[in-house]
């Protein structure tokens, strides 16, 4: 098992359910980074590291019903602070709040 920080808390993950990431850059949010609206997901989606699902990795998936702040709106994807770490999620699978 793997230990993992979510924000302040601890999660385990199963070893054989993850894969290593080499020369990953996820930048970091910073002050300047504040939330302009809430996203409320109207089915479980992935959140990735850049704005291209061919490009980028997954970072998390958030499940159906969760409501997430977004830093900024690009085209159809959305800059999102997932556990002080930014991220984009598609907004062809959101329902705005």
């Amino acid at each position: 098992m793997h230990e993992v920080l979510f924000g302040a808390s601890k999660a385990y993950v199963k070893k054989q359910s993850t894969a290593p990431i080499l020369s990953a850059n996820i930048p970091e949010t910073t002050n300047k980074d504040l939330p302009i609206g809430k996203i409320k997901l109207s089915n479980e989606v992935q959140i990735y590291s850049k704005k291209s699902n061919n490009e980028a990795f997954r970072l998390a998936t958030i499940h159906k019903g969760e409501t997430l702040s977004y830093l900024s709106k690009s085209g159809e994807w959305y800059k999102v602070n997932i556990s002080g770490r930014v991220g984009y999620v598609n907004g062809n699978e959101l329902e705005l709040e």
